[in-house]
């Protein structure tokens, strides 16, 4: 990996180059955060969520009542309208009022900050540990994590997510109709569990390690998860939203990074590194996974490995040796 540093042309601030801010753990640990997952088809919408520390599911059907739904169980939905259309409502837990659609402002919603980025069939190029810690000693960049640094800490990936809870997108609502008028209580115990993982950690080793490493090199962690483990280790992490990142952060902040080094990141679902490789097509991107992810091309690198065992161990070779 000896890859020069990216030309300083503009001595500009960068405050991805200042290291993480650093939090209050027993601050975080009692703030309440709401957030929600929801997975709409042509039939129906279904909406698990958190308000105000309370958590809920919202199950709505467009139109009319599906022929499956049981005579008994009818009386369960509440009728209503959404966006001139009528639709039927089953809720539990406490869940708040239906938002109304945003009016129009005459901009587009921002769904990613560029198309996902997909490396292709290239063959990505392997690094190791003492290779990645040269590489990071003198060059300047920011990392980026995925589901695959919180599996450790109970927190499913999205995929394992749509199981546990019987969410099928694609397919009839039925099974998990079935499921939440008949096993409610199992389905929202469910839930909880996932949202205790998300809120109440304990962080991973990976979590720990990448936030002292973030502190040594003095970048910016970046995530896509939902989850509050980076900050219960005790510094705030970018979460990344598409709408928010296209304002918050400048072109030049990205441009200024060497490589954005991923960790447990699947996909480029909201394209921050398709941006990235846009502003700057010099940029790397180094890759700590179990495998090849898709985003990654022949131009950048993978470490392979367990990151609850890979992290903790850069950490390690970091102090060591700077």
């Amino acid at each position: 990996m000896n890859e020069p540093s990216i030309d300083k042309v503009k001595a500009v601030p960068n405050p991805l180059l200042e290291g993480p801010e650093e939090v209050e753990i027993s601050q975080e640990r009692a703030e309440e955060q709401d957030s929600s997952f929801t997975w709409d088809s042509h039939e129906s919408r279904i909406t698990f969520g958190v308000s105000g520390g309370k958590t809920y599911m919202r199950l709505v059907f467009r139109g009319e009542l599906p022929t499956y739904i049981p005579e008994q169980e009818r009386s369960k939905f509440v009728s209503g309208e959404e966006d001139g259309e009528k639709v039927f409502v089953y809720a539990l837990g406490q869940a708040p009022p239906a938002r109304e659609k945003p009016q129009p402002d005459g901009r587009e919603a921002v769904r990613y900050l560029a198309p996902p980025l997909e490396g292709g069939d290239e063959r990505v190029r392997e690094t190791d540990l003492k290779r990645l810690t040269e590489y990071l000693k003198s060059h300047r960049v920011a990392f980026y994590t995925g589901a695959g640094i919180s599996l450790a800490a109970g927190v499913h990936d999205m995929q394992r997510l749509k199981t546990v809870l019987g969410v099928h997108e694609i397919q009839s609502a039925e099974d998990f109709a079935t499921k939440a008028l008949r096993q409610p209580d199992e389905l929202m115990e469910t839930w909880q569990e996932f949202v205790d993982a998300m809120s109440k950690g304990p962080p991973t080793p990976a979590h720990q390690a990448l936030a002292e490493i973030a502190k040594k090199l003095k970048c910016k962690i970046f995530t896509e998860n939902l989850d509050r483990l980076h900050e219960l280790t005790g510094i705030r992490s970018i979460h990344v939203d598409a709408a928010e990142i296209s304002e918050s952060v400048q072109e030049d902040w990205m441009r200024g990074l060497d490589a954005i080094v991923t960790v447990g990141l699947r996909t480029d679902d909201n394209g921050l590194l398709a941006w990235y490789k846009k502003l700057n097509p010099k940029g790397k991107i180094i890759a700590m996974n179990l495998e090849q992810p898709v985003y990654a091309g022949a131009q950048d690198y993978l470490l392979k490995g367990d990151l609850q065992q890979t992290v903790p161990e850069l950490e390690r070779t970091l102090v060591t040796k700077t």
